[in-house]
């Protein structure tokens, strides 16, 4: 193998310079080809055509705006252990609920013997049910998911 190496290593460094070269110019080529189809010879919208474009692209963003109100956008999980002598974290309350805070809280209390499920709905962030620690917990959490999400403009 030393014997290889030894025989064509003048080659090898040839050949490896000549792709390095050859890569150098290619990659040169592409970014002064790039920066002259951004420059004149590439797509420039005038301002008539955005101007036109404008009012229909805000409307449209509005009427996402609307159709979405009321998906789910919020999601809270807190698992815990409901009971001293259930471990594992079994127990669990799980918030739905759209941006506006309307939506379920559902939470499962897992015991040795049993398991006990209740649902309390959502209005606002709020509940007409006295809630749990575990439950105000998962409410938070799906309430800052919804407060992080971006906003989109209104309509001019």
């Amino acid at each position: 193998m030393a014997e290889f190496f030894d025989t064509y290593a003048p080659l090898l460094w040839i050949i490896t310079t000549g792709l390095v070269v050859i890569t150098l110019v290619w990659l040169a080529w592409l970014s002064f080809g790039r920066e002259e189809v951004a420059g004149t010879g590439g797509f420039q919208p005038d301002e008539t055509e955005i101007d036109e474009q404008l009012p229909q692209l805000l409307r449209a963003t509005a009427q996402m705006k609307n159709s979405l109100a009321g998906a789910l956008q919020g999601v809270g999980l807190v698992r815990y252990d409901a009971y001293p002598d259930a471990g594992g974290q079994r127990s669990f309350s799980v918030v739905l609920a759209d941006s506006q805070g309307n939506g379920v809280v559902i939470t499962s209390l897992h015991g040795r013997a049993n398991t006990r499920i209740f649902a309390k709905q959502l209005y606002l962030w709020e509940s007409e049910i006295q809630l749990s620690d575990e439950e105000l917990e998962a409410i938070e959490q799906a309430r800052s998911q919804t407060e992080a999400a971006p906003s989109i403009p209104a309509e001019a």
